[in-house]
């Protein structure tokens, strides 16, 4: 169900949207600057949680003919370096199909992350109801498709990193 036009002014201000922004932009921060080693798992796996939920709590909102721009971003030096060797894991894309096992890896996926989020962001910060519209329905649209994919994904390592679980 889209926003009806009477609620667009509000999108703005919608409690989700505003909440869901703040961790964007906190996000972005995390990975332009990520921590030392032994703390990025935990802080990471908290931020991935808190965008996943926010994400799935957006507002249903139609996009107008605003063109979202695509953000490329290499994996930064950094976040390799915090990630250290265990940046490749093994994931099952297809979680019914026990044939469907590849290899993942943590810096590609909290880069996809990233680049899935900072494009919106830059439309939202616009300061245009149009835009503010295209940014929200395309955050929902990326965390039900590519964005959600990555960040559960990326937990399953983050928790193994973070609680010694993995060998």
């Amino acid at each position: 169900m889209a926003v009806a036009n009477a609620d667009l002014s509000k999108l703005r201000s919608n409690p989700a949207v505003r909440a869901f922004v703040d961790t964007v932009r906190s996000y972005l921060a995390f990975i332009d600057s990520p921590p030392a080693p032994e703390a990025l798992p935990r802080a990471c796996a908290t931020l991935l949680t808190r965008l996943y939920e926010q994400g799935m709590r957006l507002p249903d909102a139609e996009p107008s003919e605003e063109d979202v721009a695509t953000i490329s971003r290499p994996p930064s030096i950094e976040l390799h370096a915090a990630i250290g060797e265990r940046d490749v894991y093994w994931l099952v894309l297809d979680p019914f199909d026990a044939n469907g096992v590849v290899a993942g890896s943590l810096s590609e996926d909290l880069t996809s992350v990233y680049e899935d989020m900072a494009a919106p962001l830059a439309l939202f910060d616009r300061e245009d109801e149009e835009a503010a519209r295209t940014a929200v329905w395309q955050w929902r649209f990326n965390m039900e498709t590519h964005t959600g994919k990555h960040i559960i994904g990326a937990l399953n390592p983050l928790h193994a990193l973070e609680t010694g679980t993995s060998a």
